[in-house]
């Protein structure tokens, strides 16, 4: 019994170039059928590089944006303000309701042996 199968068992291995164009759209955050990407209301930092001349960089929604590039955001020790909101690394914030979150939910971490 042979442990090979023939190719068209297999389907098909690779995107055409019209779904790679769909997942990059939606890596964007643009819907089919508009021409504007669609933007969340909940701004999220993933984490900050402090360096000693203040040229640090914070990733914001997953992208870098560099201490000074971008007037909305500035860089603090290891919290930045971004869009006049202080976030530490974790923390997201709902701009719609102002709501801010953790990455670790309230009480989910315990000190000293609670069963």
């Amino acid at each position: 019994m042979g442990l090979t199968q023939p190719a068209d068992a297999l389907g098909t291995l690779m995107y055409t170039p019209a779904q790679r164009q769909v997942m990059g759209q939606s890596r964007l955050g643009i819907v089919e059928g508009t021409t504007a990407p669609v933007r969340s209301s909940r701004t999220r930092l993933d984490g900050v590089v402090a360096r000693a001349r203040g040229r640090g960089t914070a990733w914001v929604n997953g992208e870098p944006v560099g201490q000074g590039t971008n007037p909305s955001t500035h860089i603090q020790g290891t919290e930045a303000i971004v869009d006049g909101h202080r976030l530490r690394v974790g923390q997201s914030i709902d701009k719609s309701t102002g709501v801010t979150s953790d990455v670790v939910a309230p009480g989910a971490v315990r000190q000293g042996s609670q069963p």
